[in-house]
């Protein structure tokens, strides 16, 4: 990673932690098209390693990518979501490479707008890159059929098809479409729905000439009621005649199959914050299994461990890699507690992991607290009976004539060493008490809760 962000401190796209957002502004869309090519380059090399157990995860296209939202401020409350479990759970998660797609985009303006945002992106995630808790992976050419086959097995085009067209009904059934901007230059429609289909409302921006302002430009009626209210719903019949909701199906049979592809490449879990994906991918094949643990500590892990959100990720890897056994302990008494605490059935719920956390997890988090706290509190009580007992020999000696001064720096010199002794001596309960702690499995988690804000 040094040398991908040696070239863009090189030039000047990144200066002190921030990007360059009035270079980026200047470049043309030749220039962005050299820079990422580049970049694609410095991201490739990383050596892709074949995964040796279930924590190392293929992340969806949804969880780091634009995918699923271009909001800049999202993507990077998605990304820290991600960095913590890359931190607190997984050994590596593999992320599509988001530099991939720019060869799809003419707009310069998008173009700026897109390297704008993901250079930001590689800034939150250099501390992960360093450390290799996160990496990019960059597939070679997009994926075919033949590539599906090995998942999906036979008929994979009619259980794709399948797939999509049950997701694209779940979808025009679960959303709301309103018209909110229509004049010359462009048009913009907002979706709105539960959860999983939205997290937030989505606008879709049309610029120029299109199928869907053809057919609005035809309801004068409609425009009318726009530019009185400033946003008009539309009926579900004309949703569905603009379809407008396909293009999100379409971007979560993409997530999916990104994810359940690289996972089967890379021989790692899937891992998605979006049950969508997962009900897609139970449609397209009767053989899916997914690694609900993991689903679990990726969905509930705040829940699970509140104050994960509260420890700076750069000190967080710091203390992994320094009790590294610690860690490896700590992991598999979270997924037994997860793993015997309830069936891990798709009715998991916050409120059991929350149950995790209070039943199971903090007893013995305080427990740990408490053990130590009294072995430094009778440390400090002991050794300060200790300097007081000398200081007042001395004292007492100086004042009664009895001990000269020459004495009373003498006795000083043996009675600080004494102390010291005694500190030696003093300390070897909370030495004891500091081995058992370590030896705890929730050793690791304790003391990352020292690390919290």
């Amino acid at each position: 990673m040094d040398l991908l962000f040696g070239f863009l401190k090189d030039l000047e796209l990144v200066k002190r932690k921030r990007v360059n957002g009035s270079l980026i502004e200047s470049l043309t869309r030749r220039e962005i098209h050299k820079i990422v090519e580049v970049l694609l380059l410095l991201t490739e090399t990383q050596q892709l390693e074949v995964a040796r157990n279930t924590f190392a995860h293929s992340a969806s296209q949804s969880l780091a990518g634009r995918w699923n939202c271009t909001f800049l401020p999202h993507r990077l409350l998605q990304l820290d979501e991600v960095a913590r479990f890359a931190a607190f759970y997984s050994d590596c998660v593999y992320v599509e490479n988001f530099f991939l797609d720019y060869e799809h985009f003419t707009s310069v303006g998008m173009l700026r707008e897109m390297l704008h945002d993901d250079l930001w992106m590689l800034i939150a995630m250099k501390p992960l890159l360093d450390a290799g808790r996160i990496r990019f992976y960059t597939p070679e050419m997009h994926s075919c059929l033949h590539c599906f086959e090995t998942i999906f097995s036979d008929d994979t085009k009619t259980k794709i098809e399948r797939g999509y067209r049950h997701l694209s009904k779940d979808y025009f059934d679960n959303s709301t479409v309103s018209l909110i901007e229509f004049n010359r230059r462009r048009l913009k429609l907002e979706l709105d729905g539960p959860e999983p289909f939205y997290k937030h409302p989505m606008v879709m921006i049309y610029e120029g000439s299109n199928r869907i302002r053809d057919v609005l430009s035809t309801m004068p009626r409609l425009l009318q009621q726009l530019k009185d209210s400033g946003s008009v719903k539309l009926s579900p019949s004309l949703a569905r005649k603009l379809q407008v909701q396909r293009k999100l199906a379409g971007t979560t049979a993409n997530s999916a199959t990104f994810g359940i592809l690289s996972s089967k490449i890379l021989r790692t879990s899937f891992l998605t914050d979006n049950a969508l994906d997962i009900s897609f991918l139970k449609a397209v094949s009767n053989n899916f299994q997914n690694d609900n643990r993991n689903q679990v500590a990726f969905k509930h892990l705040t829940s699970v461990v509140p104050f994960v959100a509260d420890v700076p990720i750069a000190d967080l890897l710091k203390l992994r890699k320094r009790e590294e056994e610690a860690f490896l302990n700590y992991r598999k008494a979270l997924n037994e507690a997860i793993g015997e605490f309830k069936s891990l059935d798709s009715s998991f719920t916050e409120k059991e992991a929350r149950e995790i956390y209070s039943d199971l997890i903090q007893p013995r988090l305080a427990a740990l607290d408490k053990r130590v706290r009294i072995a430094k509190k009778d440390l400090v009580k002991k050794s300060l009976r200790s300097i007081i007992a000398v200081a007042g020999v001395i004292s007492f000696g100086l004042y009664t004539g009895f001990i000269s001064g020459e004495t009373a720096e003498l006795i000083k010199t043996l009675g600080l060493t004494k102390i010291a002794v005694d500190v030696v001596e003093k300390a070897i309960p909370i030495g004891e008490a500091m081995s058992a702690a370590k030896s705890d499995d929730l050793y690791f988690l304790w003391k990352a809760k020292k690390l919290a804000k």
